[in-house]
């Protein structure tokens, strides 16, 4: 069983506009590929609504994440930030 975190307001502000961000260049990408949702997320080896459930807005696993970028021709990364 999972437990669920509970997040200060500030941490759960973050956390939704990563998310949004994150979300939106979906959206662009997906916009330009041309490509179905279904088409794309069925060639990322997973259910036809994954892609479909993500660009609504909805929860997106990493794993799910890394195969359909993988499949829309996006790369992932995580870098340390510029704090200046």
């Amino acid at each position: 069983m999972s437990r669920r975190i509970e997040l200060s307001p500030e941490k759960a502000a973050l956390l939704d506009k990563k998310m949004e961000q994150i979300t939106e260049t979906i959206r662009y990408a997906f916009k330009k590929d041309g490509r179905s949702a279904t088409v794309i997320s069925r060639k990322a080896g997973m259910y036809g609504s994954v892609l479909n459930n993500m660009i609504n807005g909805n929860y997106m696993s990493l794993k799910a994440l890394i195969l359909i970028a993988e499949e829309m021709g996006l790369e992932i990364v995580i870098q340390e930030k510029d704090e200046s």
